[in-house]
């Protein structure tokens, strides 16, 4: 049987609404959450992500989103992954960064392609993180087997190019 992932933006529209978000999704026996940590430029993001992250970065910043991590973690029983940009890693450093998560099940680095995704799994690793890979229709066959390898959890598959959100439809190339 499939998983049921619930993605939330940290902090949106308030700490509050988030965190009771995260109850509920508890209650209802959601697998795992996918918490977005906003960012400035959020070049994946859809319009509707994109101004969510503008509205909270004017109330929260990163320690704020770390906070209420720490505060998902005593209420959600399932896996967390983060969701974020690799510029938010980058800032306070790789093995700061990863330190100061906890104890999540992985990380999703929306703007870290394949092959530069080992330059963060050798930090991640040593906290328990996986950093969870991208393919997409695109892939050549190498690149799948070289996502297959190693990946604890799941591959994150983008089905289309551009960003997320808004209307979609699969081309004939993705449904082959």
């Amino acid at each position: 049987m499939g998983k049921i992932g619930i993605y939330l933006l940290a902090n949106y529209p308030s700490r509050e609404a988030f965190l009771e978000a995260v109850r509920i999704c508890d209650r209802e026996n959601i697998d795992f959450l996918e918490i977005g940590f906003p960012f400035s430029d959020p070049v994946a993001d859809g319009d509707a992500l994109e101004k969510a992250c503008y509205d909270t970065l004017k109330r929260y910043d990163l320690d704020d989103a770390v906070h209420s991590l720490h505060d998902v973690q005593r209420i959600f029983h399932g896996k967390i992954y983060i969701m974020t940009y690799a510029n938010i890693v980058y800032g306070p450093g790789v093995e700061n960064f990863a330190k100061r998560l906890g104890a999540i099940s992985g990380i999703i680095l929306a703007d870290v392609p394949l092959r530069e995704a080992r330059f963060f799994e050798k930090t991640f690793k040593k906290y328990g993180i996986a950093v969870i890979r991208f393919l997409t229709p695109q892939s050549r066959d190498e690149d799948i087997d070289n996502a297959l390898k190693g990946t604890r959890d799941f591959i994150y598959f983008v089905s289309k190019r551009g960003t997320t959100g808004g209307e979609f439809s699969l081309d004939e190339e993705t449904r082959a």
